[in-house]
């Protein structure tokens, strides 16, 4: 994502798989590295099941400088922690209709 203006965001998105299992979405800084999932400044940890589920979260990046904004990145793991997780694991994860709206 280029030139995000500052403000307040929703980001929405609907996942499904074929187990139970944990699924987290981070927002990261541009200067941030790739390591911070996680640790990011605004993290959602939710539970994704075997039917389609809409997830949501606000996000506040107005305090962000215009070069933490340029490019910052939304990483969805299929996991919620920062470590490899362990299993076992859904062997299928649908991610569909991932969505960055203004709201402020």
């Amino acid at each position: 994502i280029n030139a995000v203006p500052a403000g307040v965001y929703e980001i929405s998105f609907y996942v499904k798989t074929d187990q139970v299992s944990p699924v987290a979405i981070d927002i990261l800084k541009s200067t941030q590295p790739s390591t911070n999932n996680g640790a990011a400044p605004y993290t959602g940890n939710f539970t994704a099941t075997t039917e389609w589920q809409q997830f949501k979260l606000t996000v506040d990046i107005s305090d962000w400088t215009d070069e933490e904004r340029n490019e910052l990145r939304i990483s969805i793991r299929l996991n919620n922690n920062k470590a490899l997780p362990t299993g076992p694991f859904p062997k299928t994860y649908w991610v569909d209709d991932v969505s960055l709206v203004k709201v402020q």
